[in-house]
């Protein structure tokens, strides 16, 4: 009596080759998706720390936030007239500086300033700032916050910025590799920062 045997079947090369391409295809789906999703991450957190330190210099100022400055030989816990954040656009991207302006020169970062937060943007990442009327502003820009009453005075290349001109400033935070914006606005006198996702035209 024969014995009757299973035909065994194994996978055809082609079938392991298929298979390879599949599990390769996919796996590149996932880490272009893992690329995209990290950079992405990574925009909306650096656009996410320059608005915090524009609304924390604010903060300050309307808390009346008190910091140690150097008065002669003695460093002493005062009150500043105005809270600052610096922007300064060099080789490497921009530095942002919050501080508070108690230093001999008023309406300037000078180095009797107290300096509290530093945040650098470089590459990919860039800034642009225009008024509410599409005017393209220049670098540095400088923001004073009034102690108590939160009121802000605007600086561009030097210059104070009138209110009837510039009723808001706008800037345009962009990630020129994956074609990422988004903006921040920042409106004169109230001195409030808010986020747009589009061009803001107010």
């Amino acid at each position: 009596m024969s014995s009757l045997t299973p035909n065994k079947r194994g996978f055809t090369l082609i079938e392991v080759l298929l298979i390879v391409a599949l599990l390769g295809i996919m796996g590149t789906a996932a880490i272009s998706s893992y690329l995209d999703s990290t950079a992405t991450f990574t925009f909306f957190e650096r656009y996410q720390s320059v608005i915090a330190s524009i609304r924390s210099a604010r903060s300050d100022a309307v808390n009346i936030k008190q910091v140690y400055a150097k008065v002669g030989e003695d460093t002493v816990l005062t009150k500043p007239d105005y809270f600052g954040v610096s922007f300064v656009k060099n080789e490497k991207g921009f530095e942002i500086k919050v501080f508070a302006d108690v230093g001999t020169k008023a309406f300037e970062l000078d180095d009797g300033d107290t300096v509290e937060r530093v945040v650098g943007i470089s590459d990919p990442y860039s800034m642009e700032i225009e008024n509410n009327k599409n005017q393209k502003l220049e670098w540095p820009l400088l923001l004073f916050y009034e102690t108590e009453t939160g009121n802000m005075l605007s600086y561009s290349k030097g210059n104070l910025l009138d209110y009837s001109g510039n009723k808001y400033l706008s800037i345009k935070f962009s990630d020129s590799k994956k074609l990422l914006e988004k903006y921040i606005v920042v409106f004169q006198v109230s001195g409030l920062a808010e986020e747009f996702l589009t061009d803001p035209k107010l």
